[in-house]
């Protein structure tokens, strides 16, 4: 899967239904919240400062929410909790629920944020958007918001608080795409990386973002916007282990020649492995 695919196809999901919003007392300090903790790193925040960044914990959907009524708030898109409550809430669709706490940041810097441990896991992200927009639970399109998860998701929630959670946000992405061509392929997945172009026009070992297809043929991958110049690679990986990372082994192709990154998505690239 594409590593800079991520959870917002969780939000597209939702839709807004008319139900009654639930408030119900809580022990806040009550060893069943778990505090979540951090940093927030993006580097390239100075072109996107005229919106804030909001700490995201949600978790997946929930088939049934009956066993959290009167644990947490339970709402509907576009409300929030009231100003004591600081654990988020249960957030009601038409077939389903999802629940969501945030925390709104003036710029990239260290987060802690409440979760019920009695959810059991949880996601951590981070988006430059509006607490108004993420409170209406809006689908978050990675094509145009910058964004980021954490790399570990979904945490645990075990008894003991959990720190060092970092999240790298990108910018706004676009997509490469084309054809993975192998004539002598005899079976294995391919990894396509990109990777950050020196200068001089050779490779770095700095790797933008990577996706995984199960064998030649059609891939995508999403790329920061304005990025600049950077090479594709696709390797093969050979062997039963097939979620190893890639050796000088096995069979590898790239393209000669960089690609300028920009704020158009690139079609039509062909990669030969030989």
């Amino acid at each position: 899967m594409n590593r800079l695919k991520g959870w917002g196809k969780i939000f597209a999901s939702l839709t807004i239904v008319s139900l009654t919003l639930l408030i119900v007392g809580f022990n806040f300090d009550s060893p069943e919240i778990a505090t979540i903790s951090g940093r927030v790193i993006f580097k390239r925040f100075r072109d996107y400062k005229d919106k804030p960044i909001v700490v995201i914990a949600h978790s997946k959907l929930l088939e049934d929410y009956s066993k959290y009524v009167g644990k947490m708030p339970i709402l509907r898109p576009g409300e929030a909790p009231s100003a004591d409550v600081d654990i988020g809430g249960i957030y009601l669709t038409d077939e389903k629920a999802l629940y969501v706490n945030f925390i709104e940041l003036s710029k990239p810097k260290r987060y802690s944020i409440k979760v019920p441990r009695i959810l059991g896991e949880i996601y951590i992200m981070a988006v430059n958007e509006s607490i108004e927009y993420v409170k209406d639970i809006k689908p978050i399109d990675e094509r145009k918001t910058a964004l980021g998860y954490y790399v570990g998701n979904p945490l645990k929630l075990s008894s003991a608080n959990i720190k060092n959670i970092n999240i790298v946000m990108h910018p706004p992405v676009v997509t490469l795409s084309g054809k993975v061509i192998f004539d002598g392929y005899s079976g294995g997945s391919i990894v396509i990386s990109a990777v950050r172009a020196t200068s001089r026009g050779t490779a770095s070992a700095e790797e933008i973002s990577s996706t995984i297809i199960p064998g030649p043929g059609d891939f995508s991958i999403n790329i920061p916007k304005n990025i600049g110049n950077i090479y594709l690679t696709a390797v093969n990986i050979i062997g039963e282990d097939k979620n190893r990372k890639p050796d000088i082994n096995d069979p590898v192709g790239k393209l000669e020649s960089p690609l300028k990154v920009g704020t158009s998505d690139i079609k039509d690239i062909v990669i030969s492995i030989q």
